[in-house]
C-alpha cells in the first residue's frame, strides 16, 4: 500500500504501487507468466474494494492461493510497503 487513508502517521510509499505494477509487467510480458495467476493487492481502489491491501483480503488471497496449489509447486511473493 503506499497510501494509508485511515492512518495519518503512516508516510506514504509513492514508489510502492509502481514496483508492484512494474514487477506485474516483467512477469507477464519478459517472463511470460498467466496474468490470471497473479493476484494484486495494490493502492487503495474505490472502484473494487476487494483489490485493496486489507488484512481480510489478504488472507482471502491466501486461502485462494492454497486451494490452488498443491505439494511441490513454487509460489512467489512479492510486498512492496512498510514492511
Amino acid at each position: 500500500c503506499s497510501v494509508y487513508k485511515n492512518d495519518a502517521s503512516v508516510a506514504p510509499l509513492p514508489g510502492a504501487a509502481n514496483d508492484v505494477a512494474r514487477l506485474k509487467t516483467l512477469l507477464c510480458e519478459r517472463l511470460q507468466f498467466d496474468e490470471q495467476q497473479i493476484a494484486v493487492l495494490s493502492g487503495w481502489p474505490d472502484d473494487d474494494e476487494s483489490r485493496r491491501p486489507t488484512k481480510a483480503n489478504i488472507e482471502r488471497a491466501f486461502v485462494a492461493l492454497a486451494d490452488r496449489v498443491s505439494a511441490g509447486t513454487s509460489v512467489f511473493i512479492f510486498l512492496s510497503g512498510h514492511g
